[in-house]
């Protein structure tokens, strides 16, 4: 290598270097206030903690099949492991059949937070 290519190329690892310095700070600091409830979350369990959170009170099967363009199958799958999480319960509790799900009361009560603060909590639920 040439001395100023090599130069050059010190150069842009140092920038680099810094930068991912920055990116681990400030991803730290995200996660050490970010709700433990939230972050349990995977992707698709955001949207949906987002649509409830926001937009309605319920789900149904058919609109969360919509939300996260998935299968009935697949979505039926999601919902009973879900509700084993203890993410969602069923809106009718006597039904035999899950057509509706609503947030559980933990995640509700953190649902309640952020309706009242939401520009506090923005970052969350991208």
């Amino acid at each position: 290598m040439t001395p100023w290519l090599e130069f050059f190329v010190d150069g842009l690892a140092e920038v680099f270097q810094e930068a991912a310095n920055i990116v681990t700070e400030k991803s730290a600091q995200m996660t050490r206030s970010e709700p433990d409830l939230i972050r349990r979350l995977d992707p698709q369990q955001r949207m949906v903690f987002a649509q409830l959170t926001f937009k309605q009170d319920t789900l149904t099967t058919s609109e969360m099949r919509e939300l996260l363009r998935l299968s009935d199958r697949s979505i039926r799958e999601k919902v009973s492991h879900w509700r084993e999480e203890g993410f969602i319960e069923p809106r009718d509790q006597d039904a035999q059949r899950v057509r509706s799900i609503k947030l559980s009361a933990e995640y509700e009560k953190l649902a309640q937070e952020i309706r009242h603060e939401p520009d506090k909590f923005a970052h969350f639920l991208k």
